[in-house]
């Protein structure tokens, strides 16, 4: 008999969750008497699991068209993807979903396990994809194979400093991790650490024993980080794909001095910008 938190229906080939397992994934993620997750064993099968390993330990930034990331103030409607990269060669690639797929089954992957997480919280399959309304899902590659505290404790759509804004206190928020790499072979470290629903926390990874291949789908609110990660020899270090709803801002104004003559002219002529 598999575990309430453990729903292996789903794989990248049926796009879709069954709608049988709806209840009980919800009642996994939500209910105080579930874990705050669901498992989705080999949501990517071996062909399509080496494949994205491949294409993104292998990725060409300098040929990608990637800016510099330089904070998420950058993230606006129809921006282009960003990369940032250490010394210690950690590396994070934000992928946006109105661009050119750099990846096909990366960008196909992202469309699917956003519309199972929405279908998760009761909203539209196609809620949030777009970079119109506030928020929009990126996919967000990353390899961690050297660091000591790489994402400290938090809890999302909790933010107490915000907290008159919208949504501030959305308890149905959803995040997702595909797995990519295998705890004691690809890194050793405490990884992805997660507050249950009970309040016991655990190293997700090892708690569940998660492959490569893996789809996580984890309650937002409850407390989680990543901490201490090392990139075993031969390994790839702690490599997963996050599917954050990034805030959108508003384009930068361009001044004044920056406008083109023609621009400045009609400015002076006609009183328009």
């Amino acid at each position: 008999m598999r575990q309430m938190n453990d729903i292996s229906a789903a794989t990248l080939n049926d796009i879709l969750i069954a709608e049988g397992d709806l209840h009980a994934a919800r009642m996994a993620i939500f209910h105080s008497s579930g874990a705050g997750y669901v498992v989705f064993r080999n949501f990517l099968d071996g062909a399509q699991l080496r494949h994205m390993r491949s294409f993104w330990l292998d990725f060409d930034v300098a040929a990608s068209g990637f800016l510099p990331f330089s904070g998420k103030a950058a993230f606006r409607p129809e921006c282009p993807n960003f990369v940032s990269k250490d010394d210690a060669g950690n590396c994070v690639y934000h992928n946006f979903l109105w661009n050119p797929p750099v990846d096909e089954l990366t960008w196909s992957a992202a469309w699917a396990v956003h519309g199972i997480r929405s279908r998760i919280s009761g909203r539209s399959f196609f809620a949030e994809t777009l970079p119109h309304g506030g928020r929009a899902v990126s996919a967000r590659v990353t390899i961690s194979r050297q660091s000591q505290e790489w994402i400290p404790q938090h809890r999302d759509y909790m933010n107490h400093d915000r907290r008159f804004e919208k949504n501030q206190f959305d308890f149905s928020r959803i995040q997702a991790t595909l797995i990519l790499s295998k705890a004691g072979v690809d890194y050793r470290g405490e990884g992805f650490r997660f507050q249950r629903n009970d309040g016991a926390e655990v190293d997700l990874a090892v708690a569940e024993n998660l492959a490569p291949g893996d789809l996580v789908l984890w309650r937002y609110n409850n407390l989680h980080s990543v901490g201490s990660v090392e990139m075993l020899p031969g390994g790839s270090g702690f490599m997963r794909i996050l599917f954050p709803l990034e805030e959108m801002h508003a384009a930068p104004e361009i001044a004044p001095s920056s406008r083109s003559f023609l621009a400045r002219l009609a400015a002076n002529l006609f009183g328009k910008a």
